[in-house]
């Protein structure tokens, strides 16, 4: 039997007060590497951020549909949409009158004030960081309840607007105005659910372009009358968005104005976003609303 020899080989000591470090060379490789999987992923967390936002707005007009569905169920098939003043005005909720009568909500504020929509902030896209069509800041304060006694000034936007249908004629305070309101119901003067089929009834704001551009940016989240929402791309309407008058991302005030050239505009931005032949705007029914889907 072959035997095998073994030698016991004596190993350096290994010093416990030294230790190798890494070079400077290898520091900034470290560091540019992992700058560059930052760089590679922030892109993708910001489009998955914004994605779940986009799914959150979502849910908001579902839960705006149903409670616009018990709204009709309770009142003749009355659906509350509208606009005061001039079109681009669509997504405020309250109608500050005048000096003679107090505040009421209006549009889809009636399902607030109603109790069907009971938190809220459902009525503010996550996504909108414009300061007057976000939730309680310092330019659009929310003011619950209504003052009681006129002040001709208290005004709540919202930031999702409604189809600005001139069907809706309200006369009361100062002017007439353009929006079924609370306090004087009737009816008669508000759009019929069953009319409205594949019209195009709330969105986020397209009241002026940088509604959008403080929101979703390339597009806009729509609910329809008959239940449905989906997204519509920017370039479906832009060419109607981009003349509109503009507050800019940054007003000083709340009290920006709109004016009569941008309420044709806003009327085709709608017909724009529609599934179908709608009942309004008649003579507004041309091809090239249609152009850019």
């Amino acid at each position: 039997m072959k035997k095998h020899a073994f030698a016991l080989v004596e190993l350096a000591p290994v010093s416990k007060g030294k230790r190798a470090a890494f070079t400077l060379v290898e520091l900034l490789v470290v560091i540019g590497i992992i700058a560059l999987l930052i760089a590679m992923l922030l892109p993708a967390m910001n489009r998955a951020r914004e994605q779940a936002k986009r799914t959150a707005c979502l849910s908001n007009l579902h839960q705006i549909d149903l409670a616009y569905r018990i709204y009709a169920s309770e009142h003749n098939d009355c659906y509350p949409i509208g606009w005061g003043g001039h079109e681009q005005f669509n997504y405020v909720i309250d109608d500050p009158r005048d000096a003679t009568t107090p505040p009421t909500f209006m549009t889809y504020g009636v399902l607030y004030e109603a109790g069907l929509i009971k938190n809220p902030q459902v009525m503010y896209c996550p996504s909108q960081t414009h300061p007057l069509a976000s939730y309680n800041t310092p330019l659009n304060p929310w003011t619950n309840p209504l003052p009681s006694t006129p002040d001709g000034a208290t005004v709540i936007r919202a930031a999702y607007s409604t189809r600005p249908t001139p069907e809706v004629i309200i006369t009361g305070g100062a002017t007439a105005q353009q929006f079924p309101l609370m306090a004087s119901w009737d009816p008669t003067n508000m759009p019929k659910l069953h009319n409205l089929k594949n019209c195009a009834v709330l969105s986020d704001c397209v009241s002026a372009a940088s509604f959008v551009q403080l929101a979703h940016v390339t597009g806009v989240n729509v609910l329809y009358a008959n239940g449905g929402a989906r997204w519509i791309p920017l370039k479906v309407f832009q060419r109607w968005l981009t003349p509109l008058p503009d507050p800019g991302p940054a007003p000083a005030s709340n009290t920006f104005a709109y004016n009569a050239t941008g309420d044709t505009d806003e009327q085709y931005i709608w017909l724009a976003q529609d599934n179908g032949p709608c009942f309004d705007f008649p003579d507004r029914m041309v091809p090239s609303a249609k152009s850019g889907r």
